[in-house]
């Protein structure tokens, strides 16, 4: 499966540039009648932000993993939205095991 471009990506109008300069996506508020402009802007925003919450769910995942007092834990089922939200971003199905 690709990956997303890496990060960090930033608004430049409306469109979200990586870290290259290399044009991600575009929004033209014109094409986008039922939705206002600050809708627009808004959706621009997170997604600039994608990558980001991406890495940090991810580190959040880990970090809870990896931390000795909780090998023998339950998981608090935050952890389950977080694989979700992961698996989502990465264009994947979660599974039931």
């Amino acid at each position: 499966m690709t990956t997303h471009t890496p990060g960090p990506w930033r608004r430049v109008d409306y469109e979200i540039v990586g870290p290259r300069d290399e044009p991600l996506l575009q929004a033209k508020p014109a094409s986008f009648l039922c939705w206002s402009i600050f809708e627009v802007e808004a959706n621009l925003t997170l997604a600039t932000a994608a990558p980001d919450l991406l890495a940090a769910c991810q580190s959040a995942l880990t970090d809870w993993h990896s931390h000795p007092r909780n090998f023998e834990r339950k998981e608090p089922p935050y952890l389950a939205e977080l694989r979700g939200a992961i698996a989502k971003a990465k264009g994947e199905r979660l599974t039931d095991d």
